[in-house]
This record gives C-alpha cells, sequence and structure tokens, in this order.
C-alpha cells in the first residue's frame, strides 16, 4: 500500500439536504455550505518512520509574524497541529488517532479516508 508521502484534503463530510456526503471546496461553495477556515489547508504526512502529522498551512502574509512569534513553520508554511504513529498488524496498516485504531484505506478513487472517513485526502 502506498500511503506514505503528503495527503491533502479533497473532501469533507457535510450533512446536505440529501444526507451526509463527501464534497470539495468547490461543491460546498457552489451549494453555499458554510466551510471551516482551515478544513482544506490541512495536509497529514505519512512518514517510513512509523509516524505521520496533521499539518495546517499558514496564510502567506501570516508566516513571518507566526514565525517571529517562535512558531515551528516548516518550509511548505506549515505548521504541525498533531502528530501520532502508523502500523503494520498481520499485512493491514492502521493509524492511530484521538486513542483509537483507524484502518488505513484508500477508497477506489485513490483517496485515502483520515479522521474517521469525515476527510477524503488525495496524495500531493
Amino acid at each position: 500500500m502506498d500511503f506514505i508521502g503528503t495527503w491533502k484534503v479533497k473532501k469533507s463530510m457535510v450533512f446536505t439536504d440529501d444526507g451526509m456526503k463527501h464534497l470539495t471546496k468547490e461543491e460546498m461553495i457552489a451549494n453555499d455550505i458554510e466551510i471551516e477556515s482551515d478544513m482544506f489547508s490541512a495536509v497529514v504526512v505519512f512518514k517510513e518512520n512509523g509516524t505521520y502529522e496533521t499539518m495546517v498551512q499558514i496564510p502567506e502574509d501570516q508566516i513571518e509574524a507566526a514565525k517571529a512569534e517562535g512558531a515551528p513553520i516548516d518550509e511548505n508554511g506549515c505548521i504541525c497541529v498533531g502528530a501520532s504513529t502508523w502500523y503494520e498488524k498481520d499485512g493491514v496498516y492502521y493509524f492511530e488517532q484521538g486513542g483509537e485504531e483507524c484502518l488505513i484505506e484508500i477508497t477506489e478513487e485513490g483517496l485515502l479516508k483520515f479522521s474517521m472517513g469525515m476527510m477524503l485526502l488525495e496524495k500531493n
């Protein structure tokens, strides 16, 4: 399974008139659905060493001020908002999130289910 690398949010689960659906940012805008400010700026980096980090892109005009305050901003203008581990067990891959064991599952569309299926990530 090729999940090592950087994944960005492609779709988020939202409540619509037709029930719960995964929608892209563009679909949410087209349907006048409110978007959380950093929902689509999150990226998840799965590393070969068995860890992953959830990162959020800092708005470009705020990067220098954040660095001046000592925030650990990476070379892509992101800050880590969470980190945990992933592991293999009996040929199946899992990651830990909020103390829960979550299956690393890639959909037929090539999207990785994250945050208990609330977000679908695409490989960057």
